[in-house]
């Protein structure tokens, strides 16, 4: 007979695009939602991997499921030119509003003032734009390339929403020049809505500050940690549809081993999960929650080694302090001669490097791991 396959529900590793399998995020849902319809220009501000781009799918699906948007998700970070960017942004938008065919007679003056070439991509069929070896600084195609939303919207007669996903890497194309660019065009948009969605809240701050382009652009918004007791209701009942039991003390130690980062608490679930139905294991507690969080730091250690060999002393000492509790006051001079930490302005310059390279974020004024199971791993080598 052949064995029955449950499926996980606990979703690692990947966007949810279903708004079935979303935790919480309520009021953000309703806020973007409702920022698209009405045509504004919103900054989504999120440390990596707390789900900001799950809930930007998720909230892009409700638009065309219920209000008939067309949407167009750009992820700034796949180009590695400008030029790449442009031809990016200008496809995807155009992939948005129909087929080529229709779309293009929508855009007589985009191609009268680009001329771009179109080129048939051999493995999916779809269609893609280039401008070839043109330079595209100081030239009209800038502009025109950020004004394609609105022409096609309006002569589509259609409202259009698009994300511009880690959005902070457009200061690697040519920094305030493009903003400025991109500013001017879609200002004038009314028919479009606009997410700029960053998963490095410090460099996206910087952005929509004075003297940026996009500062007062629109409302800000900062992503946080998903509330613990939407977890507790979650994450059991998870467990429960398949005649399991998660403890209370288990759950609780789950969400503290995780620290309530989204993609750790998923993962843990899902690996906690996994183990239950291999092993038979009906009652799941803090016994078996820490071992299949010991597992997972050993899967992962080759990466965390990789990425600790490459750190200089400075930062290694101040992740020590860290993964050790000390997530505050690192200044002090009590905890900078335990942990041999240097100067003050030693540590704030290893701080804010291990900020830039998305290795620790600030919550409440406390500094946190993105990957607590890397605080696990140096917890581990440090005993």
């Amino acid at each position: 007979m052949k064995e029955e396959r449950h499926e996980n529900p606990f979703i690692c590793g990947e966007v949810i695009t279903d708004p079935a399998g979303f935790v919480d995020r309520k009021e953000e849902l309703r806020s973007l939602e409702r920022d698209l319809l009405d045509g504004q220009k919103t900054f989504l501000l999120s440390p990596r991997r707390f789900g900001k781009s799950s809930l930007v799918s998720v909230v892009f699906q409700r638009l065309k499921a219920q209000h008939k948007l067309h949407t167009a998700i750009i992820s700034v970070n796949n180009y590695a030119s400008y030029t790449q960017f442009l031809e990016g942004f200008a496809g995807q938008v155009i992939k948005a509003a129909g087929s080529y065919d229709t779309v293009r007679t929508w855009i007589g003056k985009f191609w009268a003032a680009v001329n771009p070439e179109v080129v048939s991509d051999p493995h999916s069929g779809e269609i893609r734009l280039s401008f070839g070896r043109r330079k595209v600084e100081n030239s009209p195609i800038p502009e025109e390339v950020f004004r394609l939303p609105e022409t096609l919207s309006h002569n589509g007669k259609f409202r259009m929403a698009i994300c511009l996903d880690e959005f902070q890497q457009i200061e690697t194309f040519g920094g305030v020049t493009v903003e400025n660019c991109l500013r001017n065009a879609v200002q004038c948009q009314r028919q479009v809505g606009y997410i700029f969605a960053g998963s490095q809240p410090s460099v996206m701050a910087q952005a929509v500050s004075p003297k940026r382009p996009f500062y007062k652009a629109g409302p800000v918004r900062f992503l946080k940690k998903i509330d613990k007791a939407e977890w507790e209701t979650v994450i059991p009942r998870g467990f429960r549809r398949e005649g399991k039991l998660l403890t209370t003390a288990g759950l609780h130690q789950l969400l503290n081993l995780a620290e309530l980062v989204p993609a750790d608490v998923q993962r843990l679930a899902h690996e906690l999960w996994d183990h239950a139905q291999l092993t038979g294991t009906e009652t799941l507690g803090v016994q078996e929650v820490e071992k299949v969080a010991e597992e997972v730091v050993q899967m992962d250690a080759p990466l965390y080694e990789h990425r600790w060999e490459r750190l200089p002393q400075g930062q290694r000492s101040v992740l020590q302090t860290l993964a050790a509790g000390h997530t505050s006051r690192l200044h002090g001079e009590e905890v900078r001669q335990k942990y041999r930490l240097g100067s003050p302005s030693t540590v704030q310059k290893s701080l804010k490097q291990l900020e830039r390279d998305d290795i620790i974020d600030r919550d409440n004024g406390e500094y946190f791991f993105l990957e607590p199971f890397f605080a696990a791993w140096i917890r581990r080598i440090m005993a």
